[in-house]
Order: C-alpha cells, then structure tokens, then sequence
C-alpha cells in the first residue's frame, strides 16, 4: 500500500521526462506536471 510522505513542487524548467528521471534518481514513486497561475510546475 502507498504512504503518502510528502510531496516536492518545483518550477518547470525542463521536460517532463528530465523530471522523472531526476526523481527516481532521489526514490521518488511518481512526478506529475500541473498549472497554477500560468506557471507550469513538477510535483
């Protein structure tokens, strides 16, 4: 079953797939892109 521990919002300034990369390299599960005030974000 998934804990759900935290989670790391950054700004985007690169790919989708850089992103991910990145996070499995640190043990993350999952990244997902979202918008807020027009500013693109990783979570």
């Amino acid at each position: 079953m998934f804990t759900h521990v935290g989670n790391i919002i950054v700004e985007k300034k690169g790919d989708l797939e850089q992103a991910m990369e990145d996070a499995i390299n640190v043990g993350a599960e999952d990244v997902e892109e979202f918008e807020e005030n027009n500013t693109k974000y990783f979570q």
